[in-house]
C-alpha cells in the first residue's frame, strides 16, 4: 500500500486532515526529528513498506556481492573505473556542468599538468571514495570544505559563498515555469543551525542507516546552504554514506539512478517541502530508498549478463582450437575480453604489462603474433598513447577458423 501524502488527504478530506496528522506524528512509530519545516517539527514514520524496502535493499545487496566476488580482478577494477567516470559526468550533467569522459579521466590518470585543470578536485575526492578514505561530517565547517573541493572551481564568481561559511543572501528554487517551489533557509545563523542539527540526525544511532542517508540528502536539500553546486555536494555525502554500507557500484551509481528517475526524486522534494505535508518527510525516505534499490536492481542485471558473456568467451578459450596459443597469448585475450566488457576505452601498454607481469617489448611482440593469427586486437590513439582493445563480435565468429 503507497504511503499517502498529508497534502493529498488535505484536498481529499478536509476534516480528516488533521485528525490524520494526529495520528501520524503521535504514533508509536513516528520519530521525530530536533528540525522544524515549514514550522513544523519533522517526522518519519517506520511503515511496514519502509522497513520491507530495507530488508529488499540488504538481500540485492547480498546477491550484488555475489555476482561481483565472481568476477575477476581485471573486471571488478575496470567496472569501478567505469562507473566512477560515469558518476562524476552524470553529477555534472544534472546540474547542468558539461563534462567529457576524456576530461575526467585525464584528471583521474593524472594527465594534465595543469593542477587547476577542470574537475580535478571532484575527481581526486571519487578517488578517495573509492580507496574508504574517511570524510569528517562534524560540523558545518566540514561541509565547506568538501563544497570547496569537489564545487567550488566550476561555480560561477555571482553565485560563490559569502557568508562565514554558507550564502549569507536568501536564495530560492524555481519551477521550469519560474515559479518558485521553495526558499532556502535564512539567514545565515539560522541556515548554520539547521545544518548542525542535520549533522547530528546524521550521527543518530536511534535511526537506521539508510534511513539517516535519505533524510540527510532531503535535509541538505531543504537546506539550500549554498547557492549553487548543493547538488554535486548532498549526492558525494549520499555516495560517501552509501559506501560504508553497501556495495562501491552503488555508492558510484547515485547520479545515474537519479536521472532515471528524475521527475519521482524532485517531486518527493516537492512533496515534502510542502506546508500541507507538515513536516512528514516519510515519502521521500521512501523515494529515496527505491533509488537505492533499482541502483542495485540494475547493477545485478548488468553484471550478471556481462559475467555470463564473460564465462561464454573464457570457455572458448579453454577450446582445442586455441591449444596451441601459448599461455601469456591467452592471457592478453582474457585480459582485453574482461576490458571489452567491464570498461568504455582500450588498455595501454602499462595496464597489460602490469596485469601480465611482463615487459612491454614481451607484450607489444605477442600482441603482433596474436594479429598475425587472426585475433581482432584493435588498435587505437588516445593523446599520446595506444590502447589495445579486442572486436568481441568478430573474435566470436573466429570459431573453426582459427588453424
Amino acid at each position: 500500500m503507497n504511503y499517502e501524502l498529508l497534502s493529498s488527504i488535505y484536498y481529499k478530506n478536509r476534516e480528516q486532515y488533521d485528525k490524520i496528522y494526529q495520528q501520524r506524528f503521535n504514533s508509536e512509530a513516528s520519530y521525530k526529528l530536533p528540525i522544524n519545516l515549514n514550522d513544523y517539527k519533522a517526522f518519519f514514520i517506520v511503515t511496514n513498506e519502509l522497513c520491507t524496502k530495507i530488508e529488499s535493499i540488504y538481500l540485492k545487496n547480498m546477491q550484488l556481492e555475489n555476482v561481483c566476488k565472481q568476477l575477476p580482478g581485471v573486471a571488478m577494477n575496470k567496472y569501478i573505473l567505469k562507473n566512477l567516470v560515469d558518476e562524476i559526468m552524470l553529477t555534472n550533467d544534472i546540474e547542468g556542468i558539461y563534462s567529457t569522459r576524456k576530461e575526467i579521466t585525464d584528471a583521474l590518470n593524472n594527465n594534465t599538468s595543469n593542477k587547476h585543470a577542470r574537475f580535478i578536485g571532484i575527481v581526486k575526492k571519487y578517488e578517495k571514495l573509492i580507496s574508504n578514505d574517511v570524510l569528517s561530517l562534524n560540523n558545518c565547517e566540514d561541509i565547506r570544505k568538501l563544497y570547496d573541493d569537489i564545487a567550488l572551481d566550476e561555480i560561477d564568481k555571482n553565485d560563490l559563498p559569502d557568508g562565514a561559511i554558507f550564502r549569507k543572501s536568501e536564495v530560492s528554487v524555481y519551477s521550469a515555469t519560474d515559479k518558485e517551489k521553495h526558499k532556502g533557509i535564512y539567514p545565515e545563523n539560522s541556515l548554520i543551525d539547521f545544518m548542525t542539527k542535520s549533522l547530528e540526525v546524521l550521527k543518530d544511532n536511534n535511526i537506521a542507516f539508510l534511513i539517516r542517508i535519505c533524510i540527510f540528502h532531503y535535509l541538505f536539500g531543504y537546506a539550500h546552504p549554498f547557492y549553487d553546486g548543493n547538488g554535486r555536494v548532498s549526492r558525494y555525502i549520499s555516495s560517501y554514506l552509501l559506501n560504508n554500507h553497501l556495495n562501491i557500484l552503488v555508492a558510484l551509481r547515485i547520479s545515474y539512478t537519479i536521472k532515471n528517475n528524475k521527475s519521482s526524486y524532485y517531486k518527493a522534494f516537492d512533496d515534502c517541502n510542502n506546508k500541507k505535508n507538515k513536516g512528514d518527510i516519510t515519502p521521500f525516505i521512501l523515494m529515496f530508498l527505491n533509488v537505492i534499490e533499482n541502483s542495485l536492481i540494475s547493477l545485478i542485471e548488468k553484471l550478471s549478463e556481462a559475467l555470463e558473456k564473460l564465462c561464454f568467451y573464457d570457455s572458448m578459450l579453454r577450446d582445442e582450437i586455441f591449444s596451441l596459443f601459448n599461455i601469456l597469448h591467452k592471457r592478453i585475450i582474457y585480459i582485453l575480453i574482461q576490458n571489452a566488457l567491464f570498461a568504455d576505452e582500450g588498455m595501454d601498454i602499462d595496464e597489460l604489462t602490469k596485469e601480465t607481469e611482463k615487459g612491454n617489448t614481451l607484450i607489444r611482440q605477442n600482441i603482433k603474433e596474436l594479429q598475425q593469427k587472426g585475433i581482432p586486437i584493435v588498435i587505437t590513439r588516445s593523446g599520446k598513447k595506444l590502447l589495445y582493445s579486442i572486436d568481441l563480435e568478430r573474435f566470436e565468429l573466429l570459431g573453426n577458423e582459427i588453424s
